[in-house]
């Protein structure tokens, strides 16, 4: 597996040559950073020493909003990691019946009863929380689809083969099992599946033959020269045959790339038109379009990496010839796919910056605190963009305020898109963004953001945060799939914890219950109340016990922030500075009831000394 390293803490002023221009290409608000420490996946190492920049420009202010929306918890999971990049289609819609999928376990550790968990509803009440998978055997990463007379979930199990589970009927739950037979010795996982078809019976698949990191044989193997190689698949009568097997596509073949990235990828149908979209970090980022149900395809470049079969740490990339390593523009791996009612494509990805400085170390670098969404479809030049999102500074201050840390998905700060467009031609857009004045004291906490074009993608407009109020204050809402039909409700699932990160890789956080949440909330992104910044910080203000004798366990602040104590007559009774038991010592003082705040913050919390 190729690792992923932070260097020493810098800001980086990443200029990159390209043949065509983008529009803002580099964010002026947060610029790249490299953060200390090594952040591989699964070595638990954090990120810290993170220090906001200050002093420059900042986009709109979106005020924290509060819209009409409703929530149901359609699911519970021990196992947090629902993609390690690209969301796959997890939540279908057909009319007034949804279904959903999920990655499932009951168990804290080794998740030996991983698998699909399902739930359905054909009106406002979904079914209970699945306790079991639907499965015989272990899997992970579904894709949920409807076709004419069939609802199919495929599956893999990792790292050998896929599976096709099938039912008569959304929620009828009378599921057939299939496993789908290959002749790829390394195998193959991480799929992605929809519907289509002008009858709808057709299914477009994707998978990837698993690395050579990952095979653990020697010496690797590879499938028509590919060390992971995108195999496009498709069946048009609703997986009983499949006409087009296991097949590279050419233009994703050999002549142009060593090997395709895992999980990286989505698919989509609308009738006849399909799309391949691949998010790549060291190779060209690219889509590929057929208007004729998958028999042809064309290509176009979203992002044309400046060097070709490139081999990450076998030399250095220094364009400008200075004896340094430049620092190269990609996605982050996160994107989204859509085909509108027109059969327009559109694509959404996050921002990312790469570096690989050292030969031979097999190791390469990133820049966690890259910012900022991009928006492209295919009226656009190859290589040419609009950035449509950032970090929102929720206070007007200026600046962006975060906590020391965030939570480790290798992704940009604003990642996690889907797509969805409504009867009138309207193009929704959701991500997951790090969000101020949302933190646990040491991280900050990502929200689900929305955004709205009424011209065809054309313009967008002012990211809005659909889970803003006090009821979200101490929650992380990522990997979220939107339904690509929106009615008068824009339809969502998402996980929930309250915990920035994950549990199974990168921060390595302790197992905990994560529920999955189908989130319904009003397609015209209203402002229906203004929850100001103070409001938050006061909500995620604690001390415990409270009254007490004068020793307080404080939460909701950060360690090291510098705290001032505040009598009955507004006199500054006495300053400190939290430490790392983020306890409160203030038993010297006379029994009464004051005030403790940051210094400079208009906020605070009532102490009460018996």
């Amino acid at each position: 597996m190729k690792k992923l390293i932070l260097s020493q803490f810098i800001i980086c002023a990443c200029l990159v040559s390209f043949g065509q221009s983008q529009k803002n290409l580099v964010p002026q608000h947060l610029k790249s950073v490299k953060a200390d420490g090594l952040l591989t996946p699964g070595n638990g190492t954090e990120l810290r020493d993170f220090i906001p920049p200050s002093g420059v420009e900042m986009p709109k202010p979106t005020p924290t909003t509060k819209m009409s929306y409703t929530e149901w918890i359609v699911g519970e999971s021990y196992y947090d990691l629902q993609t390690n990049s690209t969301i796959m289609n997890r939540l279908a819609k057909s009319g007034n019946d949804r279904s959903l999928a999920f990655t499932y376990s009951s168990e804290p550790s080794g998740y030996s009863d991983r698998g699909t968990g399902y739930n359905w509803t054909n009106d406002d009440f979904w079914n209970d929380i699945p306790l079991e998978r639907i499965e015989s055997i272990r899997t992970g990463w579904p894709s949920v689809l409807h076709t004419t007379n069939h609802e199919i979930v495929i599956s893999h199990e990792f790292p050998l083969q896929l599976i096709m589970s099938k039912s008569p009927g959304i929620g009828e739950e009378n599921w057939t099992e299939e496993i789908l037979e290959h002749d790829i010795p390394e195998g193959t996982s991480w799929s992605r599946a929809v519907a289509g078809g002008s009858d709808g019976n057709s299914i477009h698949m994707i998978s990837i033959t698993i690395p050579e990191a990952t095979q653990g044989v020697e010496p690797g193997l590879e499938t028509e020269g590919l060390d992971g190689a995108i195999l496009y698949s498709r069946s048009t009568d609703e997986g009983e045959t499949w006409d087009i097997y296991n097949t590279v596509i050419p233009g994703m073949d050999s002549t142009a790339f060593l090997g395709l990235p895992v999980d990286a990828y989505s698919i989509f149908s609308r009738g006849d038109n399909v799309a391949i979209a691949v998010f790549n970090d060291w190779a060209d980022s690219f889509v590929m379009i057929s208007a004729d149900n998958g028999d042809t395809w064309g290509k176009r470049i979203l992002v044309d990496f400046p060097v070709d079969m490139f081999e990450v740490d076998e030399s250095i990339i220094d364009l400008d010839e200075d004896l340094l390593a430049d620092t190269l523009y990609n996605t982050d791996t996160s994107g989204a796919l859509f085909i509108d009612s027109s059969g327009e494509t559109h694509v959404m990805w996050g921002h990312m910056f790469y570096i690989d400085d050292v030969i031979g170390d097999g190791q390469w670098q990133y820049f966690p605190y890259t910012d900022g969404l991009a928006y492209w479809n295919a009226s656009m030049d190859d290589n040419s963009w609009d950035d449509v999102a950032f970090v929102q500074d929720a206070d007007g201050s200026g600046e962006i305020e975060l906590a020391e840390d965030i939570g480790t998905y290798f992704l940009s700060l604003t990642s996690m898109p889907q797509l969805a467009e409504d009867g009138d031609g309207n193009l929704y857009a959701s991500y997951s963004g790090v969000t101020e004045g949302h933190q646990t004291g040491t991280q900050n906490y990502r929200h689900l953001y929305l955004l709205k074009s009424e011209d065809g993608g054309d313009s967008w407009s002012d990211p809005v945060d659909a889970t803003p109020d006090l009821d979200f204050i101490g929650y992380e809402c990522v990997f979220p799939s939107m339904a690509p039909e929106v009615d008068d409700f824009v339809h969502i699932l998402y996980q929930r914890d309250g915990e920035p990160g994950l549990a199974v890789q990168g921060d390595l956080d302790p197992p905990a219950i994560n529920e999955m949440i189908y989130f319904r909330i009003t397609n015209d992104l209203a402002v229906e109340e203004v929850v100001s910044i103070d409001q938050i910080k006061q909500a995620q203000l604690s001390a415990y016990p409270n009254p007490s004798t004068g020793q307080f366990t404080v939460n909701g602040i950060a360690i090291g922030v510098q705290l001032q104590i505040i009598d009955a007559t507004g006199r500054v009774a006495q300053e400190l500075r939290l430490d790392e038991s983020k306890i409160v010592d203030l038993s010297g003082m006379a029994p009464g009831i004051y005030t403790m705040s940051p210094v400079g913050e208009s906020v605070g919390i009532q102490l009460i000394i018996e």
